[in-house]
């Protein structure tokens, strides 16, 4: 009876978030206590959905306890083989009210491409099973934690060379995709967006909060992120360094709790001693996303009003997470819209499919009000033109394009592309040519903005300045909880390239080799050519890029 309602609780959820029961049971419980609160806490979860997991646990208890109580009884009264007959009936009926649920359930027509995939391993597929099939890479070593450490050491004290020090004012938004940023649903950025340079869009360097973060402020591939955590001499990150070198005062505005995942003191230090200000969720009052929101901006225009000195800015917007929420006093644009999102219910008609995306779509009007406000109250104390600005989001959102709902649980086109708006102060001459053919991604921020400012070195950050890549080729992994990502794409302007390690424990700093699973078209369709053409494809396209990641291929 526990196995059959543990399949049908992996049905259910796989249905909805297309994640295992066993691997969430395993993302929840492998950081502890506090990491299971800050990953609860990030899914946003509309209020009435833990009452709803609280009710199923205890019926799902109440039912396991009436099965064991019913089998001791069976047991004293019925023969062994009337048991096993009744064992066997019960699993017949249940796949079979399984299977009836998954074929019966009404869906438009035009979504069933999108659930293909679910249908093919519902709901029996409990965890994924065999190995990676793939052209195996030798030499594939990512650069050892104790070089990291020492190139850390020896430029611990770099700083930018003499000349403007504009103000820098970057935001962070909660799942954003670019092509739902319209004139209709964020006019101020849309207005904003016309001051910026042109980069089209962005990759993020991950499918989830976590390693957006941390490859835009450390500027290192996401590969590095679980192992830095237990490493406290790689805490504070290059960049944030650079910037305090260079006499620049760091505030930080998070409506979020940035100890996410230990990234606080990642990036800002132990004790986030590289800080001069720092507010999150644990100095703001509880509330729901769009109350931090709001108290977020407060604080951050408090601030640009009481301090006049060059100041780094970083902001991070949270009511566009799954939840997608806006403030009681926000009239919602668009309609219909659902009145919540619940992680284990997924919508089965284009029109409820509509309602999330207009849910998601006013959440998006509600962010880009308040980052309005922030840059009409800069124009007026006259900031807004000599800072230097960037906007972007840590990761995208899907809503059944490539079969999955929301974000973290596959690494699609939605999930992992992100807006990248990057203004320059006035007056300032862009360091180089600039291309919106060359793909820009998290790791790219903080080396453009250095190249901005004089700083050329491109040796000194795993990401590159968009104004001097030596190829154009970005990193994207796939989010594995609190242990090492197993699955990433390097992504051309024309393909991407596809690997993944074996998923046998071992940590990936210790791995000696990865596989190559294929190449694709860069919306993920699969590229006609096999075999020897693939790898040679590999090579002559992606050869520079894996060098950079795994420097032994190059010797």
């Amino acid at each position: 009876s526990l196995l059959l309602l543990l399949l049908y609780a992996d049905y259910k959820l796989f249905h909805a978030s297309s994640v295992h029961l066993l691997w969430t049971l395993r993302l929840l419980t492998d950081d502890g206590l506090r990491g299971a609160s800050r990953t609860v806490n990030a899914l946003g979860l509309p209020p009435g959905t833990l009452t709803e997991w609280t009710t199923a646990g205890l019926l799902g208890f109440v039912g396991i306890m009436s099965a064991m109580s019913a089998g001791r009884f069976v047991s004293k009264r019925v023969r062994t083989g009337a048991k096993m007959k009744t064992l066997v009936m019960m699993t017949a009926a249940f796949a079979l009210c399984a299977i009836a649920i998954e074929m019966t359930e009404a869906r438009t027509p035009s979504l069933d491409m999108a659930w293909g995939e679910r249908r093919r391993i519902m709901p029996w597929q409990l965890v994924s099973s065999g190995g990676v099939r793939g052209l195996k890479i030798s030499n594939a070593v990512l650069k050892a934690v104790d070089s990291r450490i020492a190139a850390l050491k020896q430029h611990m004290d770099l700083s930018l060379p003499a000349g403007p020090r504009p103000n820098i004012l970057l935001f962070v938004v909660e799942s954003l995709r670019p092509d739902y940023l319209t004139k209709e649903t964020a006019p101020n950025l849309a207005g904003f967006r016309q001051d910026c340079l042109n980069l089209g869009d962005g990759y993020s360097n991950g499918n989830a909060t976590h390693l957006g973060w941390y490859a835009l402020f450390t500027s290192n591939f996401p590969q590095y992120l679980i192992e830095d955590r237990s490493r406290q001499e790689l805490w504070g990150s290059l960049p944030i360094r650079v910037l305090k070198n260079s006499s620049y005062r760091v505030g930080t505005f998070a409506a979020t709790y940035l100890d996410y995942h230990g990234l606080d003191e990642i990036i800002f230090g132990r004790g986030l001693k590289l800080a001069d200000e720092f507010v999150d969720c644990r100095k703001l009052e509880s509330g729901d996303f769009d109350a931090q929101d709001i108290a977020t901006t407060e604080a951050l225009m408090a601030d640009l009003r009481s301090h006049k000195e060059k100041t780094a800015r970083f902001v991070f917007f949270q009511s566009t997470h799954f939840g997608y929420c806006w403030s009681k006093n926000f009239e919602p644009p668009f309609a219909p819209f659902a009145e919540r999102v619940s992680p284990v219910e997924s919508p089965k008609t284009e029109t409820e499919l509509r309602a999330i995306q207009n849910r998601y779509r006013n959440s998006i009007c509600f962010v880009d009000s308040l980052i309005g406000k922030i840059l009409a109250g800069m124009k007026r104390d006259g900031t807004y033109d000599d800072s230097l600005i960037v906007i972007l989001g840590d990761h995208g959102e899907e809503f059944l394009e490539e079969g999955r709902m929301f974000h973290a649980n596959g690494l699609s086109v939605a999930q992992t592309r992100i807006p990248f708006y990057f203004k320059p102060p006035a007056g300032m001459v862009c360091p180089g040519m600039l291309t919106h053919e060359e793909p820009a991604s998290h790791m790219d921020v903080f080396p453009t903005i250095f190249d901005f400012l004089g700083l050329h070195n491109s040796a000194l950050f795993e990401g590159q300045s968009l104004f001097h890549k030596t190829d154009n080729v970005v990193v994207t992994a796939a989010q594995n909880g609190a242990r090492d990502t197993v699955e990433f794409f390097l992504a051309a302007p024309d393909m991407k390239a596809w690997f993944a390690y074996d998923d046998d424990g071992t940590k990936i700093g210790a791995k000696s080799s990865v596989y190559f699973t294929r190449l694709t078209t860069p919306d993920g369709r699969r590229f006609p050519p096999a075999g020897n053409d693939e790898s040679r494809i590999l090579m002559e396209k992606f050869g520079p890029a894996l060098i950079r990641l795994y420097p032994g291929l190059g010797q």
